[in-house]
């Protein structure tokens, strides 16, 4: 077979590319694809051996909750602070940066802090938690900067939480005033009661003789009645008796008139007893009132607290930039899949010169 012919043959069997010619390509130029794919890789770690360190840290944040009175619709509540979302707002503001960065010594730009600070609402309501990521080349930095700005939110919010404390206290010593004075008044009425009990039982004695000397001058009247019937008096005893007759019967009658009296005494005083009672019912009900709006009170004072921190951060130790593993791995695939793509590319062009020359060297014959 004739050279050309057999150059003929190669290319013919070249056009039929099966797995093993790709396999052949990559052995061929083996050396290109680790040799690249180990000087990207190196390249790789000495970029991340000299960029600088990254350090990351965060801290959980609860906002806080107030009383507030009832206004319009009277009624009292127990709200959040400040609105989670304007927290946020406000920590990422430029005067909460520009002291950020006055308190840690940095003369970065605003933007740069601005992106290196991520405040992230995690919850509105009921709890509302705020987490705070700072970024920075130093890990004592990051760790300062997270305390500096919870303790300032937390020191904003303090004035409206003791503000709501101190609404409470004076709602709780009103109640308490307000039970003093019931307490008061419902003694009073007591001895009140005490004192007409008293007199109703000091009428009834009063009354009990009265009905006893009644019947005791009846007694006496029945029987100056039948001698002065059965003996026969001169007219001058007969004047006499018949006055003593008639002045016991005056006497019995007066007597019968002040025990009924004491009847109507005793009654009003009764009656005075029940409305005694009733005053004092009402006072009880208030009271019983007032203690409970007091209990009331007492647990929203203990659901009030202001905001604080609910995870501390940590003083990170291993940054999270550069990652040189990971800088690595994607340098290694990265290496391997474009020096892979180079050698099929070189084998392609090589052949294509081989064609060129062959079509040549057919055009001189």
């Amino acid at each position: 077979m004739t050279p050309v012919a057999e150059e003929e043959s190669r290319i013919a069997e070249e056009e039929s590319v099966e797995l093993i010619d790709y396999l052949s390509v990559v052995w061929k130029y083996r050396l290109m694809i680790v040799a690249g794919t180990a000087a990207l890789m190196a390249a790789a770690a000495v970029i991340s051996l000299v960029a600088p360190r990254a350090y990351r840290a965060s801290l959980l944040l609860e906002v806080g909750r107030v009383f507030v009175p009832g206004k319009g619709d009277g009624i009292d509540a127990v709200v959040l602070i400040e609105n989670p979302q304007t927290t946020a707002q406000v920590m990422t503001s430029d005067g909460t940066l520009s002291d950020l960065r006055a308190f840690l010594k940095l003369d970065t730009p605003l933007s740069a802090l601005r992106r290196a600070l991520a405040v992230k609402v995690i919850k509105n309501d009921p709890d509302a938690l705020l987490e705070l990521t700072l970024t920075s080349d130093d890990p004592r930095r990051v760790l300062d900067g997270l305390t500096f700005l919870a303790e300032r939110v937390i020191a904003e919010h303090r004035g409206r939480y003791e503000a709501g404390l101190a609404l409470l206290d004076r709602k709780s010593q009103g109640l308490e005033e307000k039970i003093a004075t019931s307490d008061l008044q419902r003694d009073s009425l007591h001895k009140e009661i005490a004192e007409v009990q008293e007199q109703i039982a000091a009428e009834g004695r009063y009354r009990t003789q009265l009905s006893a000397d009644i019947d005791r001058l009846e007694a006496d009247l029945a029987r100056r009645r039948s001698e002065f019937a059965t003996v026969k008096p001169n007219s001058t005893e007969a004047v006499i008796g018949q006055g003593v007759i008639q002045s016991l019967d005056m006497r019995v009658n007066d007597l019968k008139t002040e025990r009924n009296k004491t009847y109507g005494r005793i009654a009003e005083w009764r009656a005075s007893i029940y409305d005694l009672q009733d005053r004092m019912t009402t006072i009880q009900a208030q009271m019983t009132d007032s203690r409970s709006a007091l209990v009331q009170l007492a647990n929203t004072r203990a659901r009030s607290e202001n905001t604080n921190v609910r995870s501390a951060p940590v003083l990170p130790t291993k940054p999270v930039s550069p990652r040189t593993a990971l800088n690595l791995t994607v340098a290694g695939v990265l290496g391997v899949m474009f020096f892979i793509m180079a050698a099929f590319l070189r084998s392609y062009l090589e052949d294509a010169r081989r064609r060129r020359l062959f079509s040549s060297h057919n055009m001189l014959r």
